[in-house]
């Protein structure tokens, strides 16, 4: 999956600086469609496509505000990161040295693996999204501590908000004895 992040500055009304990316492509099973970001200032992210003629919008809060410092010391100990790109955390040694658009680049970062998540479970479970999601969050052992299962548990819910891929099913009215 392949997500071209191109950042423009946006002031909104109440005065919270918006981020907002255009043209980001990406693919969810060999589909490609483009992502809307929307990170407000607080971190807080709202990500908008169509996906095969469906609309769907999701929001992901858990690393904005008070939240940020446990999601970027995740972030950081899940693999290597550049440090010109993503700043430097390193709680073990005292070290924090992270800019604003490093912060930026943690979510736009954790945002692409969230995709990420959500087209290697579409392609494992073509069927069964919604049922997959739901079991993961409510049966699978997860360990939100960990940035891999952090990610995965952001990924179902985002499936479960947006009811992504979902058959359109319109049910009829069945009822013992008629």
């Amino acid at each position: 999956m392949c997500i071209h992040l191109v950042l423009s500055l946006k002031q909104t009304v109440s005065g919270i600086m918006s981020i907002q990316t255009r043209h980001i492509p990406t693919f969810l099973m060999g589909s490609p469609f483009n992502v809307d970001l929307d990170i407000r200032g607080t971190y807080n992210v709202t990500a908008s496509f169509v996906w095969l003629g469906n609309a769907y919008r999701f929001s992901v809060s858990k690393w904005s505000g008070q939240g940020f410092s446990g999601f970027v010391a995740k972030f950081h100990a899940h693999c290597i990161r550049d440090p010109k790109l993503f700043g430097v955390w390193d709680m073990e040694n005292g070290m924090r040295e992270i800019n604003t658009e490093q912060r930026l680049n943690c979510v736009f970062e954790a945002t692409s693996d969230v995709f990420k998540t959500i087209d290697l479970i579409c392609t494992h479970h073509r069927r069964s999204l919604l049922e997959y999601a739901t079991w993961f969050i409510t049966k699978a052992r997860v360990d939100t501590s960990v940035y891999s299962d952090f990610i995965t548990q952001i990924a179902c819910e985002a499936i479960i908000e947006t009811n992504l891929m979902a058959p359109n099913v319109i049910w009829e009215d069945i009822r013992f004895g008629r």
